[in-house]
């Protein structure tokens, strides 16, 4: 299985969007590593994200770019900022597909890589907003193989 963990994009202060949806910029960095994806030949099978309004923003555009209908972004509480990153896994082990995809936040998302990719001894993975990594992880479980990390330009 591959999945491709991603970072919302960068997003709004509270002072101007109680929500702290996705700020132009992070509009724009979005659409970016989008195209970067599709150049790479990610069509995930599923596409996940956190219910904060940046991810769900993030997921819908990325969706949009991919090909993936944006309706078929399902909503996980498992992937908000302080999920338990074994919460997250255990959700994973009942998808079907191969390649999926979680739109979500730090420390979640730095937290399931660390338990993929080490077994849980934290690494410092630079996931700044709208950045995404690929894993394959064959059995959800350690050691998952790092393909790559993009980070926006």
């Amino acid at each position: 299985m591959f999945i491709y963990l991603m970072r919302h994009g960068p997003y709004s202060p509270a002072a101007s969007d109680p929500e702290e949806g996705l700020s132009l910029r992070g509009e724009e960095v979005v659409r970016g590593m989008a195209r970067e994806l599709k150049s790479l030949g990610v069509f995930p099978d599923a596409v996940f994200a956190s219910p904060k309004k940046r991810a769900r923003q993030t997921a819908a555009l990325v969706a949009q770019a991919l090909a993936y209908p944006p309706d078929g972004v399902q909503e996980g509480h498992w992937l908000k900022p302080m999920a338990p990153p074994d919460e997250t896994l255990a959700r994973l082990r009942g998808l079907d597909g191969d390649n999926i995809l979680l739109v979500g936040h730090l420390p979640n998302l730095r937290l399931v890589a660390s338990l993929l990719l080490s077994g849980g001894e934290y690494l410092d993975l630079a996931l700044e907003p709208g950045s995404t990594c690929c894993l394959e992880a064959p059995r959800l479980s350690a050691p998952a193989r790092l393909h790559w990390l993009l980070r926006p330009r």
